[in-house]
């Protein structure tokens, strides 16, 4: 083989090298772990919620985690529908909103919060319901586990209070996933509270309270 021939050999040679190498660190950057929302448990769902008669709702939700090792992003689904979410932060430092097909999620991307180990995030926000055309009676909806949350869940606990002369007798939880969740259900009237309870939900399970209220209740 002639000083050509072998010139073009190297450079075939580098050139098939030099292809394997950026192929095996795209595989290992696609390889990374990022969010798939089934990667990791939450340990623990604890929401406080105070409505407003103005169909404000002010919500302070702890989601406890445990990560097995590093990712790149963490995802949970916020109520959806017609609601507006105003003032989101996460972990006292504000942030945003991304829209998916099935409802908005929060997404945290803080190298800091996404390590293995134990997290708890604190997640705050506004909730402002839009006014229904009813003219019968007015409603009330908030959804606990909204559609489009992604993990499964060992331990949930939500605390909702009330205003004056809220029929806390009459909302009724709706769940949509496995028959085998067993919820628990407290109302205090007199403290005007509403607390239900979970253990062991799995991942793509929704719960909504429901509650018909009089016409004109909210102002």
């Amino acid at each position: 083989m002639n000083n050509t021939g072998r010139r073009r050999g190297l450079t075939v040679f580098l050139m098939i090298l030099i292809l394997i190498v950026i192929i095996v660190m795209i595989i290992k950057a696609g390889a990374e772990p990022s969010y798939t929302g089934s990667e990791y448990e939450v340990t623990g769902l604890d929401m406080r919620v105070a409505v407003s008669k103005d169909r404000t709702l002010e919500v302070e939700t702890y989601i406890s985690v445990d990560i097995p090792e590093s990712i790149r992003t963490a995802e949970f689904a916020l109520p959806g529908g017609s609601s507006v979410i105003k003032d989101l932060t996460v972990n006292g430092e504000r942030a945003k909103t991304v829209r998916r097909s099935d409802g908005k999620s929060v997404l945290i991307r803080d190298p800091e919060l996404l390590t293995g180990g134990h997290h708890r995030y604190r997640i705050c926000y506004s909730l402002s319901e839009k006014s229904d055309s009813r003219k019968d009676k007015d409603v009330f909806t908030f959804d606990v586990i909204p559609t489009g949350w992604n993990q499964p869940v060992k331990l949930l606990h939500a605390l909702i209070w009330f205003p004056y002369g809220f029929p806390i007798d009459d909302i009724s939880p709706y769940a949509d996933g496995s028959a085998d969740v067993i919820l628990s259900v407290k109302r205090e009237p007199q403290s005007r509270s509403y607390t239900i309870g979970g253990r062991r939900i799995p991942e793509d399970y929704s719960l909504r309270l429901e509650a018909d209220l009089p016409a004109g209740y909210w102002e």
